[in-house]
C-alpha cells in the first residue's frame, strides 16, 4: 500500500540522515525545514 511505501522512504531517509550526521558531524541543532529551503 502507498502507507507502507511511505513509511519504507522514511525509514530509508532516517538511515541516510544517521549516515550523513556520522560522516560529517552535522550538529543536532539544524532544522529540517532549513535543509529544505
Amino acid at each position: 500500500s502507498l502507507q507502507d511505501e511511505m513509511m519504507d522512504l522514511m525509514d530509508v531517509s532516517s538511515e541516510i540522515q544517521e549516515t550523513l550526521g556520522r560522516s560529517y558531524n552535522v550538529p543536532d541543532d539544524i532544522d529540517e525545514e532549513e535543509l529544505m529551503g
